[in-house]
């Protein structure tokens, strides 16, 4: 039996951001799951293939989609360099980037 819920996500909605009229819904849901990282302080690295899969559309959608988001002034971009890891998060005005001085995932989410 093909179970739909095995590549399901957890996705936190906050409701003012459902209410932005200059966002489109997959907008929205991106800057939703973003938003989820940043609240917990905590640094986003998924990429845009793993994105995809799980809201069903082209890698080259998210990508244009987290530019536009970035162009609007939602979310901060730090690009890779060198096959490392690319970085989300949401801009707040005062609290700090919980991606600042973070190389990658492994960096992020380590227990001490």
């Amino acid at each position: 039996m093909d179970n739909k819920t095995e590549n399901a996500i957890l996705l936190r909605v906050d409701p003012w951001i459902f209410r932005l009229e200059d966002l489109s819904l997959f907008e929205k849901c991106l800057l939703n799951f973003i938003y989820s990282f940043s609240i917990l302080n905590k640094c986003c690295f998924s990429p845009d293939e793993w994105l995809a899969h799980k809201f069903g559309f082209d890698p080259s959608d998210v990508k244009t989609t987290l530019d536009l988001l970035q162009m609007k002034g939602y979310i901060a971009i730090s690009r890779a360099n060198e096959g490392g890891h690319r970085s989300l998060s949401f801009n707040f005005s005062d609290v700090a980037d919980p991606c600042t001085g973070v190389n990658g995932p492994e960096e992020a989410y380590k227990i001490d």
